[in-house]
């Protein structure tokens, strides 16, 4: 059956910068809002519950610089040879 878009997945498809890396829009507590039919590009950024911190914003504490660093590092390597054999950035798939 067809998933009728929520009212900020309207909003965010008629957004002049529709490929902003942030999503448009919030739903905070159960997830039963998103993009439908529009896709999942105009979901929303889901938070659980608002009263707790947002989970994997940090890196886990037992991980220094260098080493998200080099991380960092092997994202973007990967991403660069995603898009020269795709066209496209592996996060578009």
């Amino acid at each position: 059956s067809l998933k009728h878009p929520s009212l900020g997945a309207l909003v965010a498809s008629h957004s002049e910068d529709v490929d902003f890396d942030l999503p448009h829009f919030i739903t905070i507590g159960f997830p039963s809002y998103g993009g439908g039919a529009l896709g999942g590009k105009y979901d929303p950024f889901f938070i659980r519950d608002p009263t707790r911190p947002i989970e994997n914003l940090n890196p886990p504490r037992p991980i220094n610089r260098q080493r998200i660093n080099r991380r960092m590092s092997l994202l973007e390597w990967t991403e660069n040879n995603f898009m020269k054999k795709f066209g496209k950035s592996g996060s578009e798939h």
